[in-house]
């Protein structure tokens, strides 16, 4: 008999009724979708289940779709039961192994597939493009929202799932990604070939361990809308499952960084790109994607009521942080900007009797500084603004912990390296000092990947500090200004194990100016 196609590989750890929260039949509804989807698909399949020592109903569900044929007389499924090991990518490893398929498609066992003859449009898409390694759906939570349209996994906006919280029939009918989900994805057999199997040593965060592999081999990772999913992982009760946990996660992010030398939840992309430019894992190249500073905002200050207004919400949020800060003795300037343009904050608080230092990537804008701090009279408390050039705003001459007020003002949506001024930020201010951040959010769950910059939604940047750790959230909470840019203030802190990562993100709160 030839071999199939495409090999449909579920690992199954109680997805059972008896582990959903709202007691239905995860992987029996799995099946179910299966056959209604594949029903009419002209594509030759086998699908594969292998039960990792299950403890609920889903071994039986298991066992008893297994018992099932198709209208041809061939079995539904093939079932693999194993001793429980909690090790994802043995169990993984065994599915490859057994199958037989040109390709093999991974599901979760508490998905629902949503298309009629989904494997015949994935498969095109191969067929297409011989350099296509991997091809994701669109993940969809149960009220219908987009989870995922891919990953990235080393861009500036950090890891997390693209366009979550769109419509589906917002996204275009492909996007290439860093990544695509383990929940679902198809990869052609030469590629798990080529690269080797999962590694089991990582607990967690073995598909994206598995994905810097795919990328490596030069293979591209597409995903598309053509092909949607529901996930209810949302739906599943807790599983005594080892791989989860913070500690487990820390585990993983330690073993993954050792591997890949950057981090997987925040990558600093300066440590990205000197071990992998010249290599098809930077595929895109961002050094070059950074939006340089504006050197005209003093001439557009008296006409531009946008930019006015926002140097006025600025100074006021400086000025809240300054006044708490009153009276200490400091023989350093009390107020840095990283990523200072061309001056006007700076100017405006050290006419206000502040003592002030900005730094700005060499160019025009901090000559323009520069020279409009030597023009103007300075009041004796503060000194004259001070403003210095750098070639890398995530790589300053500041000593650690020497500044008690740190301000990231619409610096992380232009610079190119996020992560690495967060970093900075962290380094440099002092153990009971702020950081007070200030971004223009975007609005739209999709971004444009050709757009100049890269503008965060609220819940992206939030969750990027909560990954980046060591910054906890201080004197009010996050909140978003009438002017449509998000307000935060942090203060140094312990990082937390997981890093937030297994912590629920509050929506920012709306303020009125």
């Amino acid at each position: 008999m030839p071999a199939p196609r495409v090999s449909i590989i579920i690992p199954n750890f109680d997805n059972g009724r008896a582990s959903s929260l709202s007691g239905r039949d995860l992987i029996g509804e799995l099946f179910e979708s299966l056959e209604r989807t594949l029903r009419e698909d002209r594509t030759s399949v086998e699908i594969l289940v292998a039960d990792d020592g299950s403890t609920d109903d889903s071994l039986a569900t298991c066992r008893a779709w297994a018992a099932k044929r198709w209208p041809d007389g061939r079995p539904f499924l093939r079932l693999i039961e194993l001793p429980h090991s909690g090790i994802l990518s043995r169990v993984l490893n065994v599915l490859e192994r057994e199958s037989h398929g040109e390709f093999l498609a991974r599901l979760d066992g508490d998905i629902v597939l949503l298309n009629d003859r989904w494997l015949e449009t994935l498969v095109a898409m191969f067929d297409r493009d011989e350099r296509v390694g991997v091809v994701t759906a669109t993940q969809l939570l149960p009220d219908g929202s987009v989870h995922a349209f891919g990953d990235d996994l080393w861009g500036p906006l950090g890891y997390r799932h693209v366009a979550r919280g769109a419509r589906l029939s917002d996204l275009p009918a492909e996007r290439e990604v860093d990544h695509a989900m383990g929940c679902f994805y198809m990869t052609r057999r030469t590629v798990h070939e080529r690269i080797g199997g999962y590694d089991e040593s990582v607990l967690r965060g073995q598909t994206e361990e598995y994905g810097v592999r795919v990328r490596l081999d030069g293979w591209k990772v597409m995903a598309t809308s053509r092909v949607a999913f529901e996930h209810r992982h949302v739906d599943r009760l807790p599983r005594a499952n080892r791989a989860d946990g913070a500690e487990r996660l820390d585990e993983a992010l330690d073993r993954f960084r050792a591997k890949w030398g950057f981090d997987r939840l925040a990558p600093d992309l300066a440590e990205v790109r000197e071990r992998y430019a010249g290599t098809p894992l930077w595929w895109r190249e961002w050094a070059g994607r950074g939006v340089p500073a504006a050197n005209d905002e003093w001439q557009r200050l008296a006409q531009d009521a946008v930019l006015a207004q926002r140097l006025k919400e600025e100074i006021e949020l400086a000025g809240r942080a300054v006044r708490a800060a009153s009276g200490a003795a400091l023989a350093t300037p009390l107020v840095l900007e990283i990523g200072s343009r061309c001056g006007c904050l700076g100017v405006s608080l050290a006419r206000g009797g502040v003592s002030y230092e900005g730094c700005e990537v060499t160019g025009p804008a901090i000559d323009v500084a520069v020279g409009v701090a030597r023009a103007i009279e300075s009041r004796p408390e503060s000194g004259p603004p001070r403003f210095v050039a750098v070639d890398d705003l995530g790589r300053l001459p500041i000593a650690d912990r020497s500044r008690p007020i740190v301000l990231l003002f619409g610096v992380l949506e232009r610079a190119w390296n996020p992560v690495g001024v967060l970093r900075e930020a962290r380094r440099i201010v002092s153990e009971r000092g702020v950081v007070l951040l200030r971004s223009e959010v975007r609005t739209t769950p999709l971004d444009d990947p050709e757009e100049p910059g890269h503008r965060f939604t609220a819940d992206e940047l939030l969750t990027l500090v909560r990954h980046v750790g060591g910054l906890a959230p201080f004197g009010f909470d996050p909140r978003v200004m009438a002017s449509g840019w998000l307000e935060c203030c942090f203060q140094p802190s312990a990082v937390t194990r997981g890093r937030g990562y297994f912590s629920t993100q509050v929506a920012p709160k709306s303020a009125a100016v």
